[in-house]
């Protein structure tokens, strides 16, 4: 994965996040969240949107190197609170 699509992927995710736990409301989020699972080709099953919700400002936790900003140590981890 190319550096520019590592940061586009890092701003969507707190885009999403803040959307979830400051701008939208219930059915906004919803929409976001159906949006983001199929984004994202988890099945919706998956995790509970309840603990999405709840747990927003921790969904994604981000590890980023600097100085390895371009290899695979890159990674997502899931923290779901269900």
């Amino acid at each position: 994965m190319t550096r520019k699509a590592q940061f586009i992927m890092l701003v969507q995710t707190w885009m999403m996040q803040y959307m979830l736990t400051h701008i939208l409301d219930k059915t906004q989020q919803d929409l976001a969240i159906t949006i983001m699972f199929k984004a994202m080709m988890v099945p919706e099953e998956a995790i509970p949107r309840s603990s999405i919700i709840r747990s927003c400002s921790d969904f994604c936790r981000w590890h980023v190197d600097e100085e390895d900003f371009d290899q695979p140590s890159w990674i997502m981890h899931w923290h779901p609170s269900e």
